[in-house]
């Protein structure tokens, strides 16, 4: 290192024991402050049952755990009764709890991909995969087709130009909106679509409550 300054020693490896340890061996934090809902150990509880139990928990010396609260929840509601953890060691009692809290917010920080994802949602969605086991609704990233229709029936077979509502297809989501003089279609078809599907995903997306 140029200048005569002193190299920056690499950080310590806090981790590298890996071992199956019984569930009622396991310490939960009791002040963690990342609450996990029904809603999310069901999620998790479906991931474990499509995946298996695949990303161990971290616990310290004494089995406290550090980070994996939800999944512990979750494993133990699918009848686990061990679950692979990794044993971080040479903590003090500070950082143990200074990492609980960053081990959840440092990863909130990222975002994400959208173009990605949708890319991810079509080949999934191509191959058969059920996409609500990654997290997702698929309606965050389903394409959106704009379909002009007669309104009789469902639609199908019926799709004219002089149709009386405007059909939104959100992946599996199908919404029909009367739209008697065909502004709604017309400004579809003549607007930038990346743009539209945008608006129409956001409106659609708070309705929904997401």
């Amino acid at each position: 290192m140029g200048g005569g300054g002193k190299r920056r020693a690499a950080p310590r490896v806090a981790a590298t024991e890996m071992r199956l340890v019984p569930i009622d061996q396991i310490q939960p934090y009791p002040d963690n402050a990342r609450v996990h809902p029904p809603e999310q150990i069901a999620a998790l509880r479906d991931s474990i049952r499509e995946f298996g139990f695949v990303l161990p928990a971290l616990i310290d010396e004494a089995g406290g755990l550090l980070s994996g609260h939800g999944r512990l929840e979750a494993a133990r509601a699918e009848g686990m009764t061990e679950i692979p953890c990794v044993v971080a060691t040479g903590m003090t009692e500070a950082q143990r709890r200074a990492y609980i809290l960053a081990d959840n917010r440092l990863a909130e920080l990222a975002t994400w991909d959208r173009d990605t994802c949708a890319r991810e949602y079509t080949w999934l969605r191509d191959h058969g995969f059920k996409f609500e086991l990654t997290g997702f609704d698929p309606v965050e990233f389903a394409p959106i087709e704009f379909v002009p229709f007669s309104g009789a029936g469902d639609g199908g077979g019926s799709q004219m130009s002089n149709g009386t509502k405007f059909r939104v297809c959100l992946g599996p989501v199908i919404f029909d909106i009367d739209d008697p003089d065909h502004s709604l279609y017309a400004m579809a078809k003549g607007a930038d679509p990346a743009e539209v599907a945008e608006r129409v995903r956001a409106g659609l997306t708070g309705l929904l409550g997401g």
